[in-house]
């Protein structure tokens, strides 16, 4: 597992700006390194936002907990799995991860960067490592999975319009055809009104229930269960939707 959890800093950022300079230095100084895991969270905090670095892999951010949906949506974030909002690193992106860590604390979750704690995993070499690394890091600040909740409904008057070259208003999923989504999801798609990448900003599945209900989560928030689109179809369709987002998947429409 390699070197194992080390408390970085808690509770004593001289301000915001001291956070953004020490977050982002971590992040930078292990890009070479190999894979890392950087957590950050204020005490009495609903969240948690992890910056993960992979060599030869996707750098990617994500918020645990209970943040701002409007403003998630609003920078690009997909609701993906049990709920977490994530967003990978633009194509050529340098020292990402540690900028929108701070930058996601700071707009989305109720962290406060003045009290922030830092803590991070490194040698996450591999699926489980990853899956081990964010644990700890989670029970560190104390934070649970809570159970299965949806996102609520996005207020359009608040958000908003992400998009801003128009990459995912042109990614048709039918000329597209992520991993597994065969012409009849393709159809059951369209009939909820899922057509690109723009109409939908995520999945989310009930991993505690039974049958493992699973939901896209329309553009304005609206959850729907979609016939067809079981677990590995939503989770391939939302890592398409973040690589088309990033500008690491062709854009076909």
């Amino acid at each position: 597992m390699g070197v194992d959890l080390v408390e970085m800093q808690r509770g004593f950022a001289a301000s915001a700006a001291d956070t953004e300079r020490v977050v982002t230095e971590a992040v930078t100084g292990r890009r070479g390194r190999g894979a890392v895991m950087l957590a950050l969270s204020s005490p009495g905090a609903r969240c948690v936002v992890l910056a993960q670095v992979r060599r030869d892999g996707f750098d990617e951010v994500t918020v645990v907990g209970a943040p701002d949906v409007d403003v998630c949506v609003a920078l690009g974030f997909s609701v993906h799995g049990f709920g977490d909002w994530v967003k990978i690193s633009p194509r050529d992106a340098d020292v990402w991860p540690g900028d929108a860590a701070v930058a996601v604390a700071a707009l989305a979750t109720d962290i406060d960067l003045t009290r922030v704690g830092i803590a991070w995993r490194e040698g996450c070499d591999d699926g489980r490592d990853v899956a081990r690394a964010r644990a700890a890091l989670l029970a560190y600040f104390g934070a649970s999975q809570q159970r299965f909740t949806l996102p609520r409904p996005i207020d359009q008057r608040r958000l908003l319009t992400y998009d801003p070259d128009g990459r995912l208003g042109r990614a048709v999923i039918a000329l597209s055809r992520p991993s597994g989504i065969e012409p009849a999801s393709l159809r059951h798609l369209e009939e909820c009104g899922i057509r690109t990448a723009a109409d939908f900003v995520g999945v989310q599945i009930d991993y505690l229930s039974v049958r493992r209900t699973t939901y896209v989560i329309r553009r304005d928030g609206t959850p729907v269960q979609i016939r067809g689109i079981g677990p590995e179809r939503a989770l391939s369709l939302s890592f398409w939707r973040q690589r088309i987002d990033a500008g690491r998947a062709p854009v076909f429409g």
